[in-house]
């Protein structure tokens, strides 16, 4: 695990970790501490995060504190909470171990309150042999193998580049919401400071906005699936999605999912008497389904996909 010191310090941050540390650690957090404070760089799973299902015991860690009066003091916090509450990216969740045969592998600290996507899109026959052309200015097409070719939907273009650029770092974990009052959300580098920064955000806190009921829990929207077809000259994007809520096991640590709500992409006329979780997460279904989609482009046309980078980086 990988640490860094900036200026300011920010005492209750330490001392919530502190605990019960005892006068020791009040004795060293004191008037005559240079400010500083931690954060992640990177991250590094623990030892139990996957694997075994038996998590190795996490020993205490101990922080250097420039300008105290003892050159280190401990925190009786293991890697992974420390990790959890100083990350500033998404922990590297991917969405195929979310699907892992029992949850319990998972850390509830290292499970993201937030978004992950990581499906590729599922396509029809036809689609076999597409190339990729245009770019994110004009658009995307896709040249099929019989020489057609076929629009891709419209995405802005910055949008569309922090797809580009996330799909390129091969991650699924898009947001991370911190469990902290005023706390910044961690996005991941491709849409930190992009278009679709606050949306992101702003879907990520649908689920307990909608069903109130499950703000006790940790909620993680995933897709579930992802799908394009032809018609026409147009390629048209659909993208299910889910929402899993998860708690901590009874403080056991280990992701234990409560409950999944369902937010499929469905046609629906006619006017709505309830909040309707798959309408209000319709824009991300979108960002879902592109992201599946450059994912496919990918396997179907890597040079293509590369060239597409390639200009867009030329372009900045």
């Amino acid at each position: 695990m990988k640490l860094k010191r900036r200026s300011e310090l920010i005492v209750a941050a330490v001392l919530a970790l502190a605990g019960g540390a005892g006068a020791q650690g009040e004795e060293l957090i004191s008037e005559t501490l240079v400010p500083s404070y931690l954060w992640i760089e990177a991250w590094k799973d623990p030892p139990g995060f996957l694997g075994t299902g038996v998590a190795e015991p996490a020993a205490g860690l101990a922080l250097h504190l420039p300008g105290s009066r003892s050159s280190r003091f401990h925190l009786d916090v293991s890697d992974e909470e420390l990790m959890a509450m100083f990350a500033v990216e998404p922990p590297p969740v991917s969405r195929e171990q979310l699907d892992v045969s029992g949850e319990e592998l998972l850390r509830y600290d290292l499970l993201p309150g937030g978004i992950v996507l990581g499906r590729v899109a599922r396509g029809t026959d036809e689609l076999s042999g597409a190339r990729v052309e245009g770019n994110a200015e004009l658009g995307i097409a896709l040249r099929l193998a019989d020489g057609r070719v076929v629009n891709c939907p419209q995405l802005a273009p910055g949008a569309l580049r922090a797809c580009l650029a996330f799909t390129a770092q091969e991650q699924d974990a898009l947001v991370d919401i911190v469990p902290l009052d005023g706390a910044t959300p961690r996005l991941a580098p491709a849409f930190a400071g992009s278009p679709l920064a606050r949306l992101l955000v702003r879907m990520d806190g649908v689920p307990h906005g909608v069903l109130p009921e499950t703000r006790g829990w940790k909620s993680v929207i995933v897709d579930r699936e992802a799908r394009c077809e032809v018609r026409g000259t147009e390629l048209v994007l659909t993208a299910d999605l889910e929402v899993r809520f998860y708690y901590d096991g009874n403080g056991s640590g280990w992701a234990r999912r409560a409950r999944t709500v369902e937010a499929l992409a469905t046609d629906f006329i006619g006017p709505r008497c309830a909040p309707d979780l798959a309408n209000e997460l319709a824009p991300l279904a979108e960002i879902a389904g592109w992201l599946a989609l450059l994912r496919l482009a990918e396997e179907l046309d890597p040079s293509g996909v590369a060239a597409l980078r390639g200009a867009e980086l030329a372009s900045r």
